[in-house]
């Protein structure tokens, strides 16, 4: 529980969000869930974290959505998708129709968001559809935030005031 706290001492509510927004938002292998139990053994609330947490998330699939789009201005990354789309024409038709679940499923499942986000934006995918299947990494978070367990409490040694958790005094009655 002392690291837990130094750590969330350290990076705060921010490192936290920051944390999240680059795991979710950048294609890679790492993930933050680590973080969501240091954070709360940090002594952080449990619907604090689960607040930040998928903020983080849901800003990283916006963002991702975006540099999917932004790709696809490049002449390498244009160039990408015609090939994609001559050698299956059916990709981008289904990406437009079906694409929102594929990110709802990628959001539920241990698999890198980033890479459904980028390519859902790089089909354009419905917006509308997206903005709701960007959510689906909150019942996820909720799991893990629920499985997390707070700080724990030193176990108590004998009687102790209740008001300062100072020992309480001993009364010894002698008998004449």
């Amino acid at each position: 529980a002392d690291l837990s706290a130094a750590i969330m001492s350290y990076i705060g509510l921010p490192g936290l969000f920051l944390s999240v927004f680059v795991a979710d938002g950048i294609p890679q292998p790492f993930t933050y869930v680590p973080l969501i139990f240091v954070a709360v053994k940090g002594a952080v609330s449990k619907p604090t974290v689960f607040l930040v947490c998928v903020i983080g998330s849901y800003s990283a699939a916006l963002a991702g959505y975006a540099a999917g789009m932004n790709i696809r201005s490049l002449n390498c990354g244009d160039a990408l998708f015609a090939r994609i789309s001559q050698k299956y024409p059916y990709v981008p038709d289904l990406m437009q129709r079906r694409g929102a679940v594929g990110v709802g499923l990628a959001a539920l499942l241990p698999i890198p968001l980033a890479v459904a986000t980028w390519t859902a934006g790089s089909f354009r995918v419905h917006f509308p559809h997206f903005l709701l299947a960007g959510l689906g990494r909150a019942p996820k978070i909720a799991v893990f935030v629920l499985l997390s367990n707070g700080p724990q409490q030193q176990p108590q040694m004998g009687a102790q005031d209740g008001a300062t958790g100072a020992p309480a005094p001993v009364v010894t009655v002698v008998e004449s």
